[in-house]
């Protein structure tokens, strides 16, 4: 499937300089994107044009951008982005491990801009952050790392729980790594951990049917695209089995979890943008390290811990960067 939004740039005079031939390079450029699911549903384009105009790209906003998701059809992703290479475009930004896996597949011409929740040189996505090589580099959030972490926050704001539980999404590359370190965690804390596995939107409300049944009082959700596109849903079934449940963006929060622990999603798709900008002008991915996040932010919503019966300490409640009443 495709989608593709689009303004002609205005026509300009060509003068023989080599400004107006970047410039010209630049107006001619197509972005290439690929997510989970239809544009409509990305929050995020703007903070990419956003971080395309940060590095002097004037014309950010009018620069076409070609849309590829798998849609119903189940289009594989090496097929998406391989149509977007014969389109020959001019960058790929990929969101997400599976993606950025089918870009590194599929091409070692077109530089590719990714955003990811894990370790890129954990998966062999790049040789190293400060030197990445070949045509691939982008924004780490390192989300998935920080499913211990989340774990001591929830049971901070919940001192009382006994039941642990993690959802996962079994097609990601690092679940089982992600799962490992977590198992870790459980270990120490001598409680007992249920995992439960979600690929689909029907097996999300399983899960958490599930969880409630379980009795879980205290859920991690590891990070992951599939989840992000789900946060509403995934809010409703928290309060609805009543599982008190953390995520990796304050997106999740503001659609009804409980608790967030990670970085600023708006943020990161920016930092995107920029190395787009940059490419745009002639840089290579090879040369760009890879960023890292600086900071993570701590969001709690209290109207839905009201709901769930949680009395959120007032020590957690001044540590937080958001509070959602």
């Amino acid at each position: 499937m495709r989608r593709r939004d689009f303004v002609l740039a205005a026509g300009a005079t060509v003068l023989c300089c080599p400004t107006t031939v970047l410039a010209q390079s630049i107006r001619d450029a197509v972005i290439g994107y690929v997510n989970f699911r239809a544009p409509e549903h990305y929050p995020t384009l703007g903070a990419l044009r956003q971080g395309m105009a940060d590095v002097g790209i004037q014309n950010a906003q009018a620069i076409p951008i070609e849309y590829r998701w798998p849609g119903e059809k189940g289009t594989s992703w090496e097929e998406l982005v391989q149509d977007l290479v014969r389109r020959r475009v001019t960058v790929i930004c990929t969101d997400g491990e599976v993606s950025a896996f089918a870009a590194k597949r599929v091409t070692q011409d077109v530089p590719v801009v990714f955003v990811i929740g894990s370790d890129p040189v954990r998966q062999g996505i790049v040789a190293s952050f400060a030197r990445p090589g070949g045509n691939m580099t982008g924004v780490s959030n390192m989300n998935v790392e920080l499913g211990p972490k989340r774990l001591e926050i929830l049971l901070e704001i919940i001192p009382t729980a006994r039941r642990l539980g993690v959802l996962a999404n079994p097609r990601s590359a690092f679940t089982e790594h992600a799962l490992q370190e977590m198992r870790s965690v459980a270990r120490a804390t001598a409680k007992p951990m249920i995992v439960y596995e979600a690929s689909s939107s029907e097996q999300l409300a399983s899960s958490f049917a599930a969880a409630g049944e379980a009795g879980i009082q205290a859920l991690v959700i590891i990070a992951d695209n599939f989840f992000h596109n789900w946060s509403k849903q995934i809010g409703i079934l928290s309060l609805r089995h009543r599982v008190p449940a953390i995520y990796a963006i304050k997106e999740f929060v503001a659609a009804g979890g409980l608790v967030s622990y990670g970085t600023d999603l708006l943020q990161n798709h920016r930092q995107r943008g920029q190395y787009v900008g940059r490419m745009l002008k002639g840089e290579k991915p090879a040369d760009l390290p890879v960023q890292q996040p600086t900071r993570f932010d701590l969001a709690i919503n209290v109207k839905t811990a009201a709901a769930l019966g949680i009395e959120v300490p007032p020590m957690m409640l001044a540590r937080a960067d958001e509070v959602i009443e």
